[in-house]
Parts: structure tokens; sequence; C-alpha cells
């Protein structure tokens, strides 16, 4: 089979692994797998790092953070020097997501502020997702960063960044958190 038709058939595969990666974990890795063995056959060095950031989340998503973070540390150091703005502040993001699970916060927020940081990049700069946005990866960060200072019982210092976030995306009528800032905003009302 020709380069270029493998390369349809990876990005076909990539685009079904990222349709399902926050719905169906299995099958994303599954996907994710073929791409990654196709590219190899042919060189393709994005799309075997793109497939291996969706098999971290997948991994992520069903608990198996020690291979979500050889993923993640395997990955973002391409997606840095290939200046991919977008797919390293899904990196940093995740990174702070997983660590914020292990308990460790503080090195959970230093991978937020890295986000944070890529974040208002990502519209001036080279991306994977032509979807990716600076606003929506903000208000994502902000709602993460929340959520740690939760974890740490800091609800008045969660309902400020829960409140950035909110405001942010009330702008987008809440498109772009698909709903998710009200959600945690409610649960800091609620603890507080």
């Amino acid at each position: 089979m020709p380069e270029k038709n493998i390369r349809k058939k990876v990005d076909k595969l990539l685009e079904k692994a990222n349709a399902l990666k926050y719905c169906d974990s299995q099958r994303t890795i599954a996907f994710s797998k073929d791409a990654l063995h196709l590219c190899e056959k042919i060189g393709y060095t994005l799309g075997e790092n793109v497939a291996k950031s969706y098999m971290a989340h997948s991994y992520y998503s069903i608990g198996d953070y020690e291979k979500a973070l050889d993923l993640v540390y395997t990955t973002l150091p391409y997606f840095i020097e290939e200046s991919f703005y977008d797919l390293q502040w899904w990196a940093y993001n995740l990174l702070g997501i997983i660590f914020g699970k292990l308990g460790n916060v503080e090195e959970s927020m230093d991978f937020y502020q890295s986000a944070q940081t890529i974040a208002v990049k990502i519209d001036s700069g080279k991306r994977y997702d032509s979807d990716s946005n600076s606003t929506r990866s903000i208000i994502l960060t902000l709602n993460n960063i929340a959520e740690n200072y939760k974890l740490l019982n800091e609800y008045k210092e969660a309902q400020i960044y829960a409140e950035k976030a909110y405001n942010l995306d009330q702008q987008f009528n809440y498109s772009l958190s698909k709903g998710l800032t009200m959600l945690s905003l409610g649960e800091i009302y609620y603890l507080l």
C-alpha cells in the first residue's frame, strides 16, 4: 500500500480514536494502537505521537496512571520540539490531572501553570487540531485548578478559579466546556 494511502488510513483511525476518547477508552486504545503500528511502518512521527497521546488519555481514564504518564512523557518532548501548542497544552493539562489524582497537588499545580502558559499561544501558533483554541484551553485549566483547591478543602480559592472559568465560558454560552464550569461552580457553592 502506498505511503499516501497509509497516512489517510492513519488519519481516519486517529479521528475515530479522538471521537471516542471521552466515552470508550478501550476502543480508543485499539484504534490508536492500529494507527501507531501503521505510523511506525512509514516513519510518520507526528501520527505516532498523536496516537500515543490518545492512548495516554484512555489509560488515565481507566486508571492506569503509570502507562498514561509514560506515554505523556514520551510525547511531550516531540510536541515541544515541533511547536504544537495545542498538544503541549493537552499533555501538561493531563499531567496536572494525573498528579492531582495521585495526591501530588504541588506537582499538579506546576503542570497547570505550564498548561496556562502554553494555552495563550494556541490561537497564534501551530496546532494539530484546528478546533483547539486558547480560550477553551484556559477555561479547562482554570477549572482543573479549582478542582485541586477543592481537594485541599480550600473552597474560597477554588471559587475564585471556578468563577474565572465560568465567566469566560459564559461569553461563549458554555459551549467551550459543555457546561463543566457550571457544574464545578455549583459543587463549590454547595461545599461552601
